[in-house]
């Protein structure tokens, strides 16, 4: 049997050799496949690691069963690449990058499909603001699409997706980090790649995606910039267009606004993830902090429900 291969469906997520080898392995000692391929249109879209396979032992006279899906199943090729980045992460015992990767692909095709499915769920079109920033009114529904498919919340996709774009561009800057990175061998935690951003200089993004890869530790470049006086500047900016609205002499620019609001968004979320990060040995330190921060979270979100409501009245 052999099916059409899209090289696009092929590569979206391509299986490591070391994957590779593991499932030969065990097609080898089996002799026959436990899995369907799915096909689409006549497309192969779930089994190209175990094609691969078929052709490289044609000797095994293995035969593969077929599971055809509606052609009318996707609304369009993008729609079909989220289906197959949601199905590989659910088989893959996928790290933490590889995840962003992941997560970071499926959005950026969820963006591109016109029926948004990767469960029937419409969704138009949409382009994000930039790599680090997401625009609340662009990629909201993108992101809450995905994130209950993928099984997770809202902000966690989102910071996904964002160490996901961090990845591209140290792939960017020097090639073959984003493969150090997945690896899991390197020395650098999420959050650090996600503040890679916050390096004005490109030569010194670079440098410091070298350090990455020759595999020395690096901290977040958010631990030298001085957080108090960041978030000073953000209030101080929104102060002033406040002002000049009221006063008539300019309007408001929301690129402005939302780069603001994003930036007081980032430094309110990184001092509480560095909180933990730094501090994390609380939480076994007495059996009721887990409830306690629970309730702390449930606070907060419970008051800026209540501001939010206040603002847009």
């Amino acid at each position: 049997m052999e099916f059409r291969i899209d090289p696009e469906f092929r590569d979206v997520l391509p299986t490591s050799e070391e994957r590779y080898k593991a499932l030969e392995a065990v097609v080898l000692n089996d002799g026959m496949f436990t899995d369907p391929f799915v096909t689409w249109n006549g497309i192969l879209l779930d089994g190209h690691t175990r094609y691969r396979i078929m052709q490289n032992h044609p000797e095994l006279d293995l035969k593969p069963f077929e599971q055809k899906l509606p052609n009318d199943r996707f609304s369009d090729r993008y729609a079909a690449i989220v289906w197959i980045i949601k199905r590989q992460t659910e088989r893959r015992n996928l790290n933490d990058f590889e995840l962003a990767e992941a997560h970071k692909k499926a959005f950026d095709a969820q963006k591109k499909t016109q029926g948004g499915q990767a469960g029937n769920t419409n969704a138009e079109k949409r382009m994000v603001a930039n790599d680090q920033s997401f625009s609340r009114n662009k990629d909201g529904a993108t992101t809450t699409i995905l994130a209950a498919d993928f099984g997770i919340k809202p902000g966690q996709f989102k910071h996904s997706v964002r160490i996901g774009n961090a990845m591209e561009e140290a792939e960017r800057l020097v090639p073959g980090a984003k493969e150090v990175i997945k690896s899991g061998k390197a020395k650098v935690s999420k959050t650090a790649l996600e503040d890679m951003h916050l390096i004005e200089s490109e030569d010194e993004r670079r440098e410091f995606v070298e350090a990455i890869v020759r595999g020395e530790k690096v901290e977040s470049p958010r631990k030298h910039k001085d957080s108090g006086k960041e978030s000073k500047k953000n209030a101080d900016a929104i102060r002033q267009i406040a002002e000049q609205m009221r006063s008539g002499e300019n309007r408001a620019d929301f690129d402005d606004v939302l780069r603001i609001l994003n930036s007081l968004e980032d430094d309110f979320i990184n001092k509480l993830r560095r909180t933990f990060e730094n501090d994390n040995a609380i939480l076994t330190s007495d059996e009721r902090w887990p409830e306690a921060i629970e309730g702390f979270f449930d606070s907060v979100m419970e008051d800026v429900e209540k501001l939010k409501g206040e603002i847009l009245k």
